[in-house]
């Protein structure tokens, strides 16, 4: 069986069922403004609930008219946390922009967290939440 290890299957992570990761966020301002450009800062913290160290990474995706950066081509930033210990959090903060011409509503972020083996091609394990970001 452990052969299969080069074709992409992986272990378990050994626990009691629960999913490896506890995941929170905080947006700061936690608002944008429709007809001008402004910007939020995402805070997002993940912490090891496994019992195992884990090579974990974070994946955000934004809808259209939000990005990264002025421009507004890049929509999906993936951040590579390295091996994080079990009880260890880890912070990261990410800038999201609005586009001028984003209309006024609540728009979805999609954050993954990831547990990873090897190297970060192969997949254990995923998180997905999804939260809003409103735009006044």
């Amino acid at each position: 069986m452990a052969g299969l290890n080069i074709f992409g299957r992986g272990k378990r992570v050994e626990g009691d069922g629960r999913l490896p990761y506890l995941f929170s966020f905080e947006v700061v301002p936690y608002k944008l403004f429709a007809g001008r450009k402004s910007s939020a800062t995402l805070f997002l913290k993940v912490k090891n609930i496994s019992k195992e160290e884990l090579m974990t990474s974070l994946s955000v995706e934004l809808p259209q008219k939000l990005s990264f950066e002025n421009v507004g081509l890049s929509r999906i930033k993936e951040i590579r946390l390295g091996n994080i210990k079990p009880g260890e959090e880890r912070e990261q903060k990410v800038q999201v922009m609005n586009a001028l011409d984003a209309d006024k509503g609540d728009y979805t972020l999609t954050i993954t967290t990831t547990a990873h083996f090897n190297d970060y091609e192969h997949i254990m394990n995923s998180v997905k939440k999804r939260i809003s970001i409103s735009v006044v």
